[in-house]
């Protein structure tokens, strides 16, 4: 992840949710649905990730900032997608989810007294993560995504 300031990585966080939201702009369900890159997920099972990582990651970020060196887990994303149903799932709703998560993180990122930006959660693949890096992690991820969506819609004539 490139160095970004705190102000630069905390507007890119509040700012992520409508990028994302443009990007799936004017998609019907079936270009929504279509696979056009063999092998790769679908726009809406892009769409429903991107939520399930943002509450992974928005999750650690709070638990860095209230417990004492918190350590958690790595996750499956092969497995949410082969056994969460995600075509069952609302790719809207997912942008909402993660729209109403970045504003609440948002306000309360805004509240904090200074040095919650240095505390530090271990995660059991990564080793030692700061909260700022957590932030920023949101966003980006979201970010490294949008890329396969574009390259979806540029196949599909969007």
């Amino acid at each position: 992840m490139p160095l970004m300031s705190e102000a630069e990585i905390l507007a890119s966080f509040e700012n992520i949710p409508l990028v994302l939201r443009k990007a799936l702009h004017g998609m019907t369900h079936e270009q929504l649905m279509a696979r056009p890159v063999p092998g790769r997920w679908s726009t809406h099972e892009v769409a429903i990730h991107c939520a399930d990582a943002d509450q992974a990651i928005i999750h650690r970020l709070k638990r860095i900032i209230a417990e004492d060196r918190p350590s958690y887990y790595s996750w499956s994303e092969d497995d949410f997608i082969a056994k969460l149903m995600y075509h069952e799932q609302s790719a809207e709703d997912a942008v909402q989810m993660i729209e109403v998560a970045h504003r609440q993180t948002a306000r309360l990122i805004k509240a904090l007294p200074t040095g919650w930006q240095t505390r530090v959660g271990i995660h059991s693949l990564a080793g030692p993560e700061t909260a700022l890096d957590q932030l920023h992690k949101a966003s980006w991820h979201i970010s490294h995504h949008l890329k396969f969506v574009e390259e979806k819609k540029a196949i599909l004539g969007l």
